[in-house]
């Protein structure tokens, strides 16, 4: 018969076998705890780590897709051949993005046929309070072109063309446009936010001198100067009509939504840009860019034209679809200011007190604006 007391034995000697084969004890649990602890730690240090080198990264925009102004990625092929995006710039790289159709390939460059007789206009701007230029390589070869192909040319006074028909073929012209684009190219270069795109390309057009040699004989339409949007980037001036094609087009390869106002009692052409309804032209969802001389985007209380001041409701001109301005811009709020200082002026006789006359000298320097009453 088995022995209780033989049993209560065996089990003792078992336990204390399995305590010294796991060195359990008052020293050995400590040392097993001590050790357990150990694993925690490593895990917590390595998950720190591993947040914080994804919030630097994330903060200082290491590892994100970068681009070129005009949208395309850093090292692939512009939409526009044959720039290519190399560091934030867009580059001619012919080898590469190809040539198109009907440019020859010259090294890295492609050159088409109207590119002949060169010359370097300086083309200046405001942005930012400072005066800036973009020097534009411009060819006699394309203005003899479009000599021979007059606007008078595809419109006389029998033919059923819309008022926007007429604009979208100036504006369009397909060989003019070949050598426009590097210009868009140019703007984007030089900035990379889309406003600012927008800010470049309206305040540059603005700053092109405008034209006082022009000639409109009512018995004549052929005699009209007329100018396609090539044409006053290579003359370095024009009326308010082809300046606002000029500047439409720009806008409108910048990815905007573009209208032509034209105002037939003023006998005066200016543009409208999208942007919010709130800043916008009469709540049209278009606000007011004059192209005749510098001012404020939204500004559409100067005198613009012979006969002074706007009053008539312009027609409103469909360009093309694209992107508003954004909601944040500073030209709202300054042309604002500058419209009460034009109030306050206009109920004291012409004078304004000295607040409203150094806020005044200050939007005159931030924009360059030349005149405004």
């Amino acid at each position: 018969m088995f022995d209780k007391r033989e049993e209560d034995k065996t089990s003792k000697i078992h336990y204390e076998d399995n305590l010294r084969s796991n060195k359990i004890g008052s020293s050995g649990f400590k040392n097993i705890v001590k050790l357990n602890k150990y694993p925690v730690i490593g895990i917590i240090i390595f998950l720190v780590v591993v947040f914080s080198f994804f919030y630097f990264i994330s903060f200082f925009g290491i590892f994100e897709k970068k681009f070129c102004g005009d949208g395309t990625p850093y090292g692939e092929c512009s939409g526009i051949a044959p720039y290519f995006c190399f560091k934030g710039v867009l580059v001619q790289d012919a080898s590469f993005c190809k040539c198109p159709e009907n440019f020859e390939q010259k090294g890295d460059s492609c050159e088409y046929k109207f590119q002949t007789v060169p010359k370097v206009v300086s083309l200046d701007y405001f942005f930012k309070g400072k005066p800036k230029k973009i020097d534009f390589t411009v060819y006699q070869g394309m203005v003899d072109y479009l000599g021979d192909h007059p606007q008078s040319s595809f419109y006389s006074l029998s033919d059923n063309y819309s008022l926007q028909d007429f604009k979208l073929r100036v504006i369009e012209e397909p060989e003019q446009k070949k050598l426009l684009f590097p210009l868009v190219i140019a703007i984007q270069n030089t900035a990379k936010n889309k406003d600012d795109q927008a800010r470049i390309a309206i305040s540059l057009v603005q700053n092109i001198p405008y034209e006082t040699s022009a000639v409109f004989d009512k018995e004549n339409y052929q005699s009209w100067s007329l100018k396609y949007p090539y044409d006053v980037l290579y003359e370095e001036e024009g009326l308010c009509g082809s300046k606002s094609d000029l500047l439409a087009f720009l806008l409108k390869e910048l990815g905007y939504e573009v209208v032509i106002l034209h105002y037939y009692a003023e006998n005066h052409e200016a543009v409208g840009i999208k942007c919010p309804k709130k800043y916008s032209w009469n709540n049209t969802g278009y606000c007011f860019v004059e192209s005749t001389q510098p001012a404020i985007i939204s500004y559409s209380e100067g005198e613009y034209s012979e006969k002074g001041e706007l009053y008539s409701n312009p027609e409103i001109i469909e360009i093309s679809n694209g992107a508003s301005l954004g909601g944040n811009l500073e030209e709202y709020r300054d042309a604002e200011t500058l419209y009460r200082i034009q109030v306050a002026s206009e109920k004291n006789n012409g004078n304004i007190n000295l607040v409203e006359y150094f806020m005044r000298n200050n939007l005159v320097k931030k924009y360059g604006l030349t005149s405004y009453f």
